[in-house]
């Protein structure tokens, strides 16, 4: 897996030398899956929370390219039903151990068998393998 950004301390991502804390900043916007593309959109928009600051970027958006594999647990916690759009913690974890989605490695990086995995603050995980992951700012 390529990526154009860095994993900082399971939480933000460093981007075109600049800071995004996505548990604290962003909330999550949007999951877009394109089977005929092999290509996932996740969207996170800034925060309306006063400690962000008025001049972080509006949008985040994650391109994930030739997926080959994607996993979702609905396991929600049922007192986080409205928690959905926090981001807990994002990790590179390597693929061969896909039955464990509750752990975490600091890893600013990805190595080449890696997966992805995104946990929300409700219990949600997010799991996805793929050649390329770009961010795109707005």
């Amino acid at each position: 897996m390529k990526t154009n950004f860095e994993i900082i301390e399971n939480y933000a991502l460093n981007f075109e030398e600049k800071h995004f804390d996505l548990h604290n900043n962003f909330d999550f916007l949007s999951f877009e899956y394109s089977i005929l593309k092999q290509e996932i959109k996740m969207e996170w928009k800034k925060s309306n929370d006063n400690w962000v600051d008025k001049n972080e970027v509006n949008n985040l958006i994650l391109v994930h390219k030739s997926v080959s594999y994607l996993f979702f647990n609905n396991e929600v916690k049922e007192n986080n039903l409205n928690e959905n759009q926090d981001l807990s913690e994002i990790t590179f974890f390597p693929s061969k151990i896909r039955e464990v989605n509750d752990n975490f490695l600091l890893q600013n990086n990805p190595k080449e068998n890696d997966d992805i995995i995104y946990t929300f603050e409700n219990g949600q995980v997010i799991r996805i393998c793929c050649k390329k992951i770009e961010l795109m700012s707005r």
